[in-house]
């Protein structure tokens, strides 16, 4: 299959590019679908408008148009398992439980413990899961067998952030190889279904884990940045794509 990326100068799309062979979509690139990694918002209007030709050709992964706090209640109404989310806090909750998120935000980023009982502007409450004891991020991809998906654990590293585990905060990412407990088959069924709620064919998506191993989906990145850990994976998915 022909393949070409569009993205937003993602450094992760740019390695996947140039270890796979697959062209950014531009003038003279023939493709039979295009790859949209992370493309969305205003961005992916003006690219419509500047490729008219590309904006006719099937894509993996649409823009999804909700920010994070629609894609949470989204997944919730299908029934999947979400710490609780909301646009305020009620007077019967303390605001030490709950964490203030961003709509839109990448590794963590202006996460922080909530003051209030009112979200500022583009910021919803989550509630924190205080007993965690890891996260997990399943990249997930439509074109490969669920039971090959790669899981992967995130633990808090010595100098780690209290409230996020990302790699610029510290945290460190660990490969599942044995995979046989219920908590990552779980976690694999769950990330099936938000592919299939959201109708996207491929992101990394992440969960944290309780005290009493219960999975709650926390978000999906469709622009997924790689740290030397998951490079290969995501090489291997895309040249796995190319031979369909």
């Amino acid at each position: 299959m022909k393949l070409a990326f569009i993205h937003r100068g993602s450094q992760t799309a740019k390695m996947i590019m140039r270890e796979t062979g697959i062209p950014s979509w531009g003038r003279g690139v023939r493709a039979e679908k295009i790859i949209n990694y992370g493309v969305t918002g205003e961005r992916f209007e003006d690219w419509k408008r500047r490729n008219p030709m590309g904006q006719r050709l099937p894509m993996f992964n649409k823009p999804l148009g909700l920010n994070k706090f629609e894609v949470v209640k989204k997944v919730e109404e299908e029934g999947i398992c979400v710490p609780r989310s909301r646009r305020e806090i009620k007077l019967r909750h303390a605001p030490e439980g709950w964490l203030v998120k961003p709509f839109w935000s990448q590794g963590g980023r202006g996460i922080e413990i909530a003051e209030g009982r009112d979200a500022p502007y583009g910021k919803y409450f989550q509630e924190f899961i205080h007993d965690r004891i890891y996260e997990l991020r399943i990249h997930a991809f439509n074109w490969i067998a669920l039971e090959e998906w790669v899981v992967q654990k995130k633990v808090p590293g010595e100098d780690c952030d209290a409230i996020t585990w990302n790699h610029h905060t510290g945290g460190t990412f660990i490969t599942v190889n044995d995979r046989g407990g219920k908590v990552f088959q779980d976690a694999l069924e769950m990330s099936d279904k938000v592919l299939e709620v959201l109708e996207l064919d491929f992101g990394g998506v992440d969960f944290v884990v309780n005290g009493n191993r219960e999975v709650y989906f926390i978000e999906i990145n469709t622009a997924v940045g790689c740290h030397g850990l998951s490079d290969p994976v995501y090489v291997d998915a895309f040249e796995r794509l190319k031979g369909l």
